[in-house]
């Protein structure tokens, strides 16, 4: 007997719905006569567990310093600023710091003025060096 168009789709629905539910049942992971695979995918991680420590000396520093001196006159200005630069490298070298990596990186020497009265009065002479 002939099915009129309503029972064929009608038939090819019920038969596919029947096909959906054996696939959604089915296991899709599963590999069969394959022993200890789960059919239930497992999610990807990672673990990682560790601890760990380092020392080591340092081999460098960097320090900056400076020295400042301040006379009537240029000339025991700069000699006061000598003698006390001597006093710090003694130091410096004292700690075991060697000759290549002792640097003056700048040496200034400069007239400071005062205002007396309106006018620039020269009143010592100052070095600066770092």
């Amino acid at each position: 007997m002939p099915l009129g168009l309503g029972a064929s789709t009608a038939l090819a629905v019920t038969l596919l719905a029947v096909g959906l539910q054996q696939a959604v049942t089915a296991p899709a992971f599963a590999l069969p006569g394959r022993p200890g695979l789960s059919a239930e995918p497992t999610p990807s991680t990672v673990t990682v567990t560790g601890q760990g420590s380092t020392t080591a000396a340092p081999d460098l520093a960097i320090i900056g310093a400076g020295v400042d001196a301040t006379a009537k006159t240029a000339k025991e200005a700069f000699a006061g600023w000598s003698a006390a630069s001597d006093a710090l490298l003694d130091a410096v070298r004292a700690q075991g710091v060697a000759e290549r990596d002792i640097r003056t990186d700048s040496l200034s020497l400069f007239p400071v003025y005062e205002d007396q009265g309106g006018v620039s009065q020269l009143t010592v002479y100052r070095t600066l060096a770092q």
